[in-house]
């Protein structure tokens, strides 16, 4: 990744649509001046269950090859009561 942040790399953050992280982002928004159509442009906000997903099937790539590694983590039992 800081060979990518070298390489001036964009990345779009998938996050969930709950309040405390659109307050993070709001926060973000503010401090960096960004505009609406800036902040779209770093974030893609989803509701809680279209990020579910998300969870347990998450790929990161760089888009330019073909090499791609997916980083997964279980639902932790604590959550499941």
């Amino acid at each position: 990744m800081s060979v990518n942040l070298e390489q001036k790399t964009k990345y779009k953050y998938i996050v969930p649509a709950t309040e405390d992280v659109l307050q993070s982002i709001e926060k973000y928004k503010n401090k960096r001046h960004l505009s609406d159509d800036e902040v779209r442009a770093h974030f893609l906000i989803l509701t809680v269950s279209e990020f579910n997903p998300f969870i347990l099937d998450t790929v990161t790539y760089n888009g330019l090859t073909d090499h791609r590694q997916a980083f997964a983590a279980p639902v932790s039992s604590e959550n499941q009561k």
